[in-house]
C-alpha cells in the first residue's frame, strides 16, 4: 500500500483547468454505528489493502469508541473490531510506535484529558497501553522523533490554553511546554528538514500565518523551540500528498471546510503544485478524508468520513497512469488561497537546520519569471524576511497582466500562492 504524507495547501479560487470527476469512480458507502470525530487509514493486518480506523462517541451509551474496518479489496470492508476509548477521541495518528513494522494508533481523548496508544499485535488485535494524562483537553496530536534518540515522542495541542506539550517516549512523561501565539486548529509533525528530527507545522484560528517549530532538547530537563512564520496573507488549508495520476509526481488533495468537493491539484512541470485542478463531489457532511489503496490495485484511493450520515465513503482511483513507485519528494506544502485583494507580498522564515531554500515566481505555464534566491548552504537561524513583487521579471522588464505563482521552498516544505498582476 502506498504511504501518504500530510501537507498544508489552499484551494485556488480561479483555477486555470477544472476537470470532471474522471479520476475517481462513484463513492462506495459503508455505514458506521458511532458519532465519528476522527479517521485515518493504515494497513493494520498487513494484507496490502488499506483499512480504516474511526474514533468517536458510542451512540448506544455515550462512551468513547474506536472501530477498525478491514478492507476486503473492492472498496468495501469485510469485518471490523470495536474498542473502547476514553471520552472522546477527537483526533488520531496512525504510525509505528515500537518499530515492529505494524501500524499502531494514537488517540487524543478530549473530555477525559488523555492520550491513548493502541499497540498492534502480530497475533491480531491491539494492546492498549495505560492512558497518558494530559494537562488540559487535547485537540490535536503529532508523533515524531523530536530528540533524535530513535524513539517516537508525542506532541499534544491544547487549544484552550494555546499550549503545545511534548511527551517523551518511552515513558511519555511531560518533557516540554510552549505557549503558542493564538488558538491552534491543526498540527503536522514530520522530518521536514531531512535532519532526522521531526518538526511541526501549526496553523491558527483566524490567522494566515503558519508556525514552523523545531523543538530541540538542550539537556534532559531543558528544551528550546526554534520558531519561524510562514505567511502569504491568505488562508491555508490542510491536505494530503500522493501521486494520484501515476505520472511520478506528488499531487495534492484538499478538503475545504464547508465545501462539497475535494480538490486534487495535479502536479505540473517539474512537480510544481500550481493550479491544475480536478474536483471530486463528496457528501455535504464530509469533513475528514484519508488516502490509501482500498482495492489492492497499487493506486491511491480516497476515503471520506461523512459525519452527518455516519458512513465512510470510498472513491476508487480510475487513473490509467503507470504508478511504478510511490513518490514522496516533498514532505509538506503550504499553498494559500488565491485572493487578489491582498498585496503581492509575503513574510517567510528560515532556520539553520534547513540547508536548501529558494524563492521563485512562476507564470501560469509553470515557467520561472523571477528568481529571488536559490542556494544550498547554511541558513541564518530563526530569520524572517518579507518580499513584495513589483511585477518585473528577472531583467526588471514589466510582465503582462495575468496570474503568477509565488513558490517558496524551505527544505522539504513547499509554500505557494497564486497572485494576480
Amino acid at each position: 500500500m502506498k504511504k501518504c504524507v500530510c501537507i498544508l495547501i489552499g484551494c485556488m479560487m480561479i483555477p486555470l483547468k477544472v476537470y470532471s470527476q474522471e479520476l475517481f469512480g462513484s463513492g462506495i458507502n459503508s455505514s458506521i454505528y458511532l458519532t465519528p470525530m476522527a479517521m485515518a487509514s493504515g494497513d493494520f493486518n498487513r494484507d496490502g489493502i488499506a483499512d480504516i480506523v474511526v474514533c468517536g462517541k458510542n451512540d448506544l451509551d455515550g462512551s468513547g469508541i474506536m472501530s477498525v474496518l478491514f478492507g476486503k479489496g473492492d472498496g468495501g470492508f469485510k469485518s471490523k473490531i470495536d474498542m473502547s476509548t476514553d471520552k472522546y477521541a477527537v483526533s488520531l495518528v496512525v504510525t509505528d510506535m515500537d518499530n515492529d513494522g505494524l501500524d499502531d494508533i494514537v488517540t487524543a481523548n478530549r473530555e477525559s484529558q488523555t492520550v491513548t496508544i493502541f499497540m498492534n499485535q502480530k497475533s491480531g488485535g491491539f494492546k492498549i497501553k495505560d492512558p497518558i494524562k494530559i494537562k488540559g483537553e487535547p485537540g490535536f496530536i503529532g508523533v515524531g522523533d523530536f530528540t533524535k534518540d530513535g524513539k517516537p515522542d508525542i506532541a499534544v495541542i491544547v487549544p484552550s490554553s494555546k499550549e503545545m506539550l511534548i511527551y517523551k517516549g518511552t515513558s511519555y512523561k511531560l518533557a516540554a511546554t510552549t505557549v503558542l501565539e493564538s488558538t491552534p486548529v491543526a498540527l503536522i509533525a514530520k522530518d521536514f528538514a531531512g535532519s532526522g528530527l521531526s518538526h511541526m507545522l501549526i496553523s491558527f484560528e483566524g490567522l494566515s500565518n503558519v508556525a514552523l517549530i523545531a523543538p530541540a532538547e538542550i539537556s534532559s530537563k531543558e528544551w528550546r523551540f526554534h520558531k519561524v512564520k510562514l505567511d502569504m496573507l491568505t488562508t491555508p488549508h490542510f491536505a494530503q500528498l500522493n501521486d494520484i495520476n501515476g505520472d511520478g509526481f506528488n499531487d495534492a488533495v484538499i478538503l475545504k471546510s464547508g465545501e462539497k468537493e475535494l480538490a486534487v491539484h495535479l502536479a505540473e512541470a517539474g512537480g510544481l503544485i500550481l493550479d491544475d485542478i480536478h474536483t471530486v463531489k463528496i457528501p455535504e457532511g464530509a469533513r475528514i478524508f484519508a488516502i490509501g489503496d482500498f482495492n489492492n490495485d497499487k493506486k491511491p484511493d480516497i476515503a471520506v468520513l461523512d459525519s452527518t450520515n455516519t458512513q465512510v465513503v470510498i472513491y476508487l482511483n480510475q487513473s490509467t497512469g503507470a504508478f511504478t513507485s510511490s513518490f514522496s519528494d516533498a514532505k509538506a506544502a503550504l499553498i494559500y488561497e488565491n485572493d487578489s485583494s491582498k498585496p503581492n507580498s509575503f513574510d517567510m522564515g528560515m532556520m539553520s537546520s534547513y540547508k536548501k531554500a529558494s524563492m521563485i515566481i512562476y507564470n501560469e505555464a509553470a515557467k520561472p519569471v523571477r528568481k529571488y534566491f536559490e542556494f544550498d548552504s547554511d541558513l541564518p537561524d530563526e530569520q524572517q524576511f518579507a518580499l513584495e513583487w513589483n511585477g518585473l521579471d528577472e531583467n526588471d522588464a514589466a510582465m503582462p497582466d495575468g496570474k503568477y505563482v509565488f513558490y517558496y521552498k524551505l527544505g522539504g516544505v513547499v509554500v505557494a500562492r497564486v497572485v494576480k498582476k
